[in-house]
């Protein structure tokens, strides 16, 4: 089963900030992170998932199609801008001079390692806590150390689950500014890059936003869901994601192994797929922040955070807008840069990226126009679902075969049944009505 490398402590026990420094933080249109859930990560069901990852195409490959998570799905979940400035810039600076002059001190030797910080001097060193008679230089300070903290324990954990890199830290020197930037683009982009990676064998460690994943997975999978203690009652000015911040019947709470969701995934109905959780009654229960972006939540683009380059293909996954799937065009999910890391120098990954940047820009040309309108019901004929069969690998465990196959055979034997018995019946009725007509003729 895979390890997800998060920071418990930032997540769990860091503290909320000062008004001042929240103030900031929400000026650096990061302040979904502070509405956050505290939520126990299921790896198994994770795991499970993974298993059905395709690196090839970006997206889960379900029984009744593909199924990934979109632009749409970050901003509306996490409440983080999609539109903006790619988060790029470089990866060669001098970290001791920018930490003294962004935080006000640098962490010592033992602190750092290849231009990250650890994050547990971080937290010794930044509290979020500040007074009234303290300057605007050191609420700054403060609200970037803490900032940090939340990146490296969220969207951008890394899989030591220790360190955060101090590459963000340049994009947060000014705070308007870094509210210009799309944090949830890059946060989508590292998610996709460490499924990827997840996906390959012998992978163990994983990092990304995988709390992000796993409430997906319960928006879209209702019976894999963990059980409410109370009904969905939304939070004002909080995420979708702050809606899961509730009690839960202990007896559905983690209770599962990954054979359980693997098998649940294999026999999967398409009536247990909710291709449009986020309804317009949702929608309109969100904070404004939660649906600003939604002018290119269809937009097939780039998806940019700094060496990390992941195509985003929302035409693999129209039914999630609501619309028809058909057959989709040949996936580059994996043309270059696709792959690319940090490893290998340090790089201005703004001119190495230039081509991805420059499509970026163009974000609002890719949007895909709308479609036709889906419907509840696939036949079987249907082109997408044909091609799709042939494409897809359907099972992930044998049990999960060797179940759909006796479930096939036993309709196949009650059919048959079923016809012979109707078949029986008719001649029965022939012979009667025969042997009544002939006992007229007497």
């Amino acid at each position: 089963m895979l390890t997800a490398r998060r920071n418990k402590a930032t997540l769990r026990s860091l503290g909320r900030p000062s008004d001042a420094v929240v103030e900031l933080i929400r000026r650096a249109g990061l302040g979904g992170l502070l509405e956050l859930p505290v939520l126990s990560l299921d790896m198994s069901l994770v795991t499970a998932l993974v298993e059905r990852w395709r690196p090839e195409t970006h997206t889960f490959h379900l029984r009744s199609g593909e199924a990934t998570l979109t632009l749409q799905d970050v901003e509306v979940l996490l409440g983080l801008p999609v539109d903006g400035r790619p988060v790029t810039g470089r990866s060669d600076l001098d970290w001791v001079e920018w930490c003294e002059r962004l935080l006000g001190s640098a962490p010592p030797p033992a602190q750092r390692s290849r231009g990250k910080v650890s994050i547990r001097w971080l937290r010794q060193n930044f509290t979020g806590q500040v007074t009234i008679g303290d300057s605007a230089i050191v609420v700054a300070q403060q609200a970037r150390g803490y900032l940090l903290q939340l990146m490296g324990g969220t969207i951008f954990a890394d899989r030591s689950g220790a360190h955060v890199n101090l590459m963000y830290l340049p994009l947060l020197e000014d705070f308007a500014i870094a509210g210009q930037y799309s944090w949830g683009s890059a946060a989508l982009a590292v998610l996709y890059n460490n499924l990827c990676h997840a996906s390959t064998a012998g992978s163990k460690n994983v990092g990304g936003a995988f709390i992000l994943l796993q409430v997906w997975a319960w928006e879209r999978f209702p019976n894999l869901a963990a059980g409410r203690a109370s009904r969905r009652i939304p939070l004002h000015g909080s995420p979708l994601i702050g809606w899961w911040a509730d009690d839960f019947h202990l007896r559905n709470l983690l209770t599962h192994d990954v054979a359980y969701y693997r098998h649940t995934f294999d026999l999967q109905r398409p009536d247990e797929v909710v291709w449009m959780p986020y309804t317009e009654e949702v929608l309109q229960a969100l904070p404004p922040y939660c649906c600003v972006g939604k002018d290119i939540w269809r937009a097939r683009v780039p998806l940019i955070c700094f060496a990390t380059v992941e195509l985003h293909q929302p035409e693999r996954v129209l039914r999630q807008f609501g619309f028809r799937q058909g057959v989709p065009h040949e996936s580059r999910s994996r043309h270059p840069p696709h792959g690319q890391t940090l490893r290998g120098g340090q790089k201005d990954w703004a001119v190495v990226h230039a081509e991805a940047i420059v499509v970026w820009g163009h974000r609002l040309q890719e949007v895909l126009p709308p479609g036709p309108y889906d419907e509840a019901v696939y036949p079987p004929n249907d082109p997408y679902l044909v091609w799709y069969g042939l494409t897809t690998r359907r099972f992930v465990s044998r049990l999960g075969a060797a179940t759909d196959a006796a479930v096939r055979t036993f309709y196949a034997h009650f059919l048959l049944c079923m016809f012979s018995f109707f078949v029986c019946f008719l001649n029965f009725v022939k012979l009667t009505l025969l042997f009544n007509f002939v006992d007229s003729l007497f």
